[in-house]
């Protein structure tokens, strides 16, 4: 008789632990992405922005010549593999380079958009597939976009 609440209370808790190690299922976190643009010193532009479109939803990055780099981290509107459309603006809105592609998106994984302006592509070891686009800037001067997803708990 005295172990019936013993029993209760074991149920409980593996119903509870069951809960939270399945938390994923029952409230899903929000897949997020690190968009930055990156622009080589020496170009001398006077300002650039990095419009990205993911599944229709539009983000903006803008780097002045002074400034070098920047990013932003921002939630994605959905799971898997979405759309995404890369544009590069001057500061009157001009398109200069575009491109587009689809990404995969897991909510435990650091998912990554980069846009770099220069002459050669970047050196990078975990950089997703890189794309190499040209710009209305001049004929050397290109858009590389690296893009893609590193799973959590992984060291690059």
């Amino acid at each position: 008789m005295k172990l019936r609440p013993i029993a209760g209370v074991l149920a409980a808790c593996v119903v509870l632990a069951a809960i939270t190690s399945c938390s994923d299922v029952f409230s899903p976190e929000v897949p997020t992405v690190a968009i930055s643009l990156f622009v080589e010193p020496q170009l001398a532009v006077p300002s650039l922005t990095l419009r990205v479109a993911i599944n229709g939803r539009r983000y903006e990055v803008q780097v002045d010549s002074s400034a070098g780099n920047k990013y932003v981290t921002v939630p994605v509107s959905g799971f898997g593999t979405l759309p995404i459309r890369i544009d590069l603006l001057n500061t009157a809105g001009d398109t200069l380079a575009s491109t587009e592609f689809k990404q995969r998106f897991m909510a435990d994984d650091f998912n990554d958009i980069s846009g770099w302006v220069g002459v050669r592509p970047p050196l990078t070891i975990c950089g997703g597939p890189d794309l190499t686009v040209s710009t209305r800037l001049a004929d050397t001067i290109k858009l590389h976009v690296s893009h893609g997803g590193i799973p959590k708990d992984v060291i690059c």
